[in-house]
Order: C-alpha cells, then sequence, then structure tokens
C-alpha cells in the first residue's frame, strides 16, 4: 500500500504511518485490513500494541496540549452542558457532587437523617438545581443575579468560599486515562 508517496506493507508499518491511516485518513480497521489483505482482528490487534487505540490517541492529543483539540472538546462540552435535554442528569450529578458526597452522607449513614428526610433533601437539591440551571441555559442572567444576589444576604459572616475541585480533576483524569467514555457517565 502507498502512504504518503512510501509502498508500506502490513509487516514493516510505522506507528506514525498505521496512525495516518486510522486518525487523518479516518480509515476504518476494516478498509485498512482489504488493503493490506488481512483481518480486521489483525489491524485492531497492531493499533493496541501501537498504542492507536481511540483513548490512546485521546490521551496523546490531551498530552501533547493540542490547542484546537482542547478547544473543540471544551466547546462541545460547553453546547452539552447547555443543552436543557441534560438538566435533569445535570442536577442529579451536581446534587452527588456537591450534597451527597460530603458531610450529610455521614450524617445519614450514622442514623442521625431517615431515609425518609434524605430523600426530601435529594429532591429538594435536584429541583433547586435544577431551576438555577435552567435559568442558566435560558440565559436569564439578571434574575439569576438579583435571586442570588438576595440569597446571599445574611452570609457575610461565612467562611469565605475555597474553591474544591478534587474530585472534578480525579474524574477528568480517569476519563483521559481510561478513554472518554468513562465522561458518559455525566
Amino acid at each position: 500500500m502507498l502512504i504518503n508517496g512510501t509502498e508500506v506493507s502490513w509487516d514493516t508499518i510505522t506507528r506514525e504511518q498505521l496512525k495516518y491511516l486510522t486518525s487523518d485518513m479516518k480509515m476504518p480497521d476494516s478498509a485498512i485490513a482489504q488493503e493490506f489483505g488481512i483481518t480486521p482482528s489483525k489491524v485492531r490487534y497492531k493499533r493496541k500494541k501501537l498504542k492507536l487505540t481511540m483513548s490512546d490517541l485521546i490521551q496523546e492529543q490531551l498530552e501533547n496540549e493540542d490547542e484546537l483539540l482542547f478547544s473543540i472538546l471544551n466547546e462541545k462540552s460547553q453546547e452539552w452542558f447547555l443543552d436543557t435535554a441534560n438538566i435533569d442528569l445535570l442536577s442529579k450529578a451536581i446534587t452527588n457532587y456537591i450534597f451527597r458526597n460530603g458531610p450529610i452522607e455521614d450524617l445519614h449513614a450514622t442514623k442521625d437523617i431517615s431515609q425518609e428526610d434524605m430523600k426530601m433533601l435529594n429532591i429538594f437539591m435536584v429541583n433547586r438545581i435544577a431551576g438555577l440551571l435552567t435559568y442558566v441555559m435560558d440565559g436569564k442572567w439578571m434574575k439569576l443575579r438579583l435571586a442570588l444576589g438576595y440569597c446571599s444576604l445574611g452570609t457575610n459572616e461565612w467562611y469565605p468560599a475555597e474553591p474544591s475541585t478534587e474530585e472534578i480533576e480525579m474524574a477528568y483524569k480517569l476519563a483521559t486515562e481510561f478513554g472518554m467514555g468513562a465522561a458518559k457517565v455525566v
């Protein structure tokens, strides 16, 4: 097979040449197999051996800090986040992140909070977050600002906010290490 003007056999194909076929030419394994007269399983095996699986390629792109790819992935993530079809899923995930994965779970586990009380609290949190997300997605910024300004009354004596991103970074790391499919959880 000719790749960029060079005759290549399956036994001598390099990682870069196979990457060119799979990534740049977007050839499926079956088409590559047909070109070389081999089975698609041999192509899959070699891609795995040469670290050319989809998750390997995504990880490689992220490690190389390919700004264009990151920009596209970030923009697509923003579109997904702002899609009203995802309000239910996002509300539940955010509730789990900020509420259930905190001190309330310890209180619940020690029976200081009943199962019925916990259910009521979960429903309350999910619905409140869904309301906020609905206004964000609808672009109702003034209403959000006024409502949250009102809700901030009496909070001057609270401890200053310290952004907690450990779980977010851990989830990102897992998603990039094990492939972006892990990100489909949310």
